[in-house]
Formats: structure tokens, C-alpha cells, sequence
């Protein structure tokens, strides 16, 4: 019993110092571009289209932002072609056929140069398909 007892307060005192630092430590922050990206998408389905743009719009800068002063990783590339695809669904819903025409083929540009590169990912492929289909729904939308 005398060999247990150091042991057990050891384990105590283990389990009460990760307990605290774990309550200690900040919550991460939220990222803002996926705080933008969310809001623009509520925006969008309470059909506050211009508020929703600007929001997409916004996103957009703080995805590219990041890009530019991360690592790129695959789940960032994802969100930020999402938020494209998101957008140009938006700008042809509002009748903005330059505007989302010139948006999906820089999408599907950069789509096209990352796919070689990640050819076991279908996420890109995914997307590529999304945004096609996004600028042939909006054409078929205006005939």
C-alpha cells in the first residue's frame, strides 16, 4: 500500500496539472475567412444577395491572404475554391454573367494546373465539376 500511495498522487497531480493548462490555455480563434464565408452563405439563403456577394467577396481576400503568408495546404485550396464556386452560383443567380463567366474560368484554370499535382485527391476534381456545372446551370438559366 505504501509503494501505490506515491504513485497515485503522482498520477493525481499529472492529471491536475493537464487539467489546468488544458483550462488555461486560450480558445484557437475563429478564422475569419471561414466566419466570412459562413455569414455570406446564411446572407445568401436569407436572399440578401448584395450583402452575400460582399460577404464572398471578403472571404475571398482573407482565403487569398492566407494562401500568401501559409503553408498551403489542401483543405485551405478546398475552402477557397468552394467560396469561388459559391460566388460565381451567386453572381449568376444575380444576372452577372461577365463577372461570374471571368470568375469560373480563372476557377477552372487554377482547377486544371492543381489536379496533375494531387491526382489521388477527387476533392478538385469534385470542385472542377461543381463549377462547370454552376456556369453551364447559369447559361441555361439565361438561354
Amino acid at each position: 500500500m505504501l509503494r501505490i500511495f506515491p504513485l497515485l498522487t503522482f498520477t493525481g497531480l499529472c492529471i491536475f496539472a493537464s487539467t489546468f493548462t488544458a483550462i488555461a490555455q486560450p480558445a484557437p480563434a475563429t478564422d475569419e475567412a471561414s466566419t466570412l464565408h459562413g455569414q455570406a452563405k446564411k446572407l445568401w439563403e436569407d436572399e440578401q444577395w448584395l450583402d452575400a456577394e460582399k460577404a464572398f467577396l471578403g472571404a475571398l481576400k482573407v482565403y487569398e491572404r492566407q494562401m500568401a503568408t501559409k503553408h498551403q495546404n489542401d483543405a485551405l485550396l478546398l475552402r477557397w475554391c468552394q467560396c469561388r464556386h459559391e460566388l460565381v452560383e451567386a453572381q449568376l443567380t444575380m444576372q452577372k454573367l461577365p463577372q461570374a463567366k471571368a470568375l469560373a474560368a480563372a476557377t477552372i484554370a487554377y482547377l486544371k494546373q492543381v489536379i496533375p499535382l494531387r491526382p489521388k485527391e477527387p476533392a478538385f476534381r469534385f470542385e472542377l465539376a461543381k463549377t462547370h456545372m454552376a456556369l453551364s446551370n447559369g447559361y441555361q438559366q439565361l438561354r
